[in-house]
């Protein structure tokens, strides 16, 4: 997921949420979300943007030697992200799926108890002795 990358090169290259949003020009929130994983999908520009400050906070030995890497784990990055957003897709879809069928057992169960109270009145008003609603 391209949230456990960001942290771990937040965690090697030791900025703040504050540095960062400074050096950015990111909210602090965005920040912090998207690091975090809770933003859903982080847009492409905040992830380069958080990438390239914090790649360049590294210790030298550590920064990437060309820029065609930091394309490539970009490129990984959102490859992963894609597959993950994929499962999610259909993890939603079978949640669907599922409110869906329980909405139609509502729907029948109200459908029947209302049949229920028709038939119950009906007879009620038809059938003089019964007497369950009137007296």
């Amino acid at each position: 997921m391209v949230s456990d990358d960001l942290k771990a090169l937040k965690q090697r290259s030791g900025l703040s949420w504050q540095t960062l949003s400074d050096l950015t020009g990111i909210p602090v929130s965005t920040v912090r979300n998207t690091i975090s994983g809770t933003t859903v999908s982080p847009s492409h520009e905040v992830v380069c943007r958080l990438q390239e400050v914090m790649e360049a906070a590294l210790p030298r030995e550590e920064s990437p030697p060309t820029a065609a890497p930091a394309e490539d784990t970009i490129q990984s990055l959102y490859e992963l992200r894609i597959a993950d957003l994929k499962d999610t897709i259909c993890d939603l879809k079978r949640m669907l799926h599922k409110e869906r069928r329980e909405k139609l057992a509502f729907i029948a169960l109200f459908v029947a108890l209302s049949a229920f109270v028709l038939i119950v009145l009906f007879i009620d008003l038809s059938v003089g002795h019964a007497g369950w609603f009137r007296r």
